[in-house]
């Protein structure tokens, strides 16, 4: 299955969305690792099941804190605000 891959950068959210040409109900989120990925192949792999995914980074990018420590509860507001945007706008 074909996957659009955005690079994706909302408010301060930060990271990839993955975008199947025909989608299922719903989006997946992958929030990143303590390593600071964002789980790009994880994301891909599901997305490929015909899954909308977002592959966020939650800290050391641009706009958000450099290390794991003290993330914002307003990140995931954030991010639930683009779910629900990605839910009703693309396809």
């Amino acid at each position: 299955m074909e996957v659009e891959i955005k690079k994706l950068a909302y408010q301060s959210v930060r990271g990839y969305c993955f975008i199947p040409e025909e989608s299922r109900r719903g989006v997946v989120i992958t929030l990143g690792t303590a390593e600071g990925d964002c789980l790009f192949e994880q994301a891909y792999q599901i997305a490929k099941k015909g899954y909308r995914v977002l592959a966020v980074y939650y800290f050391g990018k641009e706009t958000l804190r450099p290390k794991l420590a003290h993330v914002p509860l307003e990140f995931f507001h954030m991010l639930f605000n683009l779910q629900n945007s990605l839910l009703l706008h693309i396809r």
